[in-house]
């Protein structure tokens, strides 16, 4: 399987993407990030008493420390290409477990709730990787910040803030919302936090 692109191994972009992360999570409470927003409000949709979650595509571990806060009877464990992201995901959650793993070597099945946040869209054919994902999870998966566009889903090719240039993604949603559908049931979708991305809550049918 293909390896995620991008330069998100790089050191210097796990050093950033770590500052953007602590900077985001000691914010005023008053102006809550929309990705942890949008996260919060799929785990609470879900309202799992106990079981286990993984992270597919961790990075600095910013929704460990959320799972930590409000989660804490939930296993939480992350994965990432990148072992500096990984580094930096142990120190900013102690109490989770970390891993650095390729995106389809994940044992999607042994999770209660599966979170793939802007990560299948970094592989080299994010629809494979969704279909990929959906049919080996066990029964939750959360699509957070899918980023969409009014055209047909396409590739694009960007510089990032950390300036590495990679591939990135995006959805047209009639047609994320198709493929879902052909493999597990839509729960709810929210895009009130972003007008150009959307989270999903996605149940397995069997």
């Amino acid at each position: 399987m293909a390896k995620i692109i991008g330069g998100w191994d790089l050191p210097e972009v796990a050093a950033a993407q770590h500052a953007l992360v602590i900077r985001e999570l000691t914010q005023d409470a008053t102006a809550p990030i929309g990705p942890y927003v949008a996260f919060r409000w799929a785990m609470d949709a879900i309202g799992l008493e106990h079981g286990s979650l993984l992270d597919a595509g961790c990075g600095c571990g910013h929704y460990a420390v959320l799972c930590e806060r409000f989660y804490p009877h939930v296993r939480y464990h992350g994965t990432d290409v990148s072992d500096p992201m990984t580094v930096y995901a142990r120190q900013l959650a102690p109490l989770s477990t970390f891993s650095v793993c390729e995106f389809h070597d994940n044992k999607f099945g042994d999770y209660d709730i599966v979170l793939a946040n802007q990560v299948m869209e970094m592989t080299s054919d994010p629809p494979e990787a969704l279909d990929f994902m959906l049919d080996r999870a066990r029964q939750w998966v959360i699509l957070n910040r899918i980023r969409l566009t009014p055209d047909e889903s396409h590739q694009i090719t960007e510089g990032t803030y950390c300036g590495n240039a990679g591939h990135n993604w995006l959805w047209n949603l009639d047609d994320i919302i198709q493929r879902i559908e052909r493999r597990a049931k839509i729960v709810s979708i929210n895009t009130e936090w972003a007008t150009d991305q959307v989270t999903i809550v996605v149940m397995r049918n069997d």
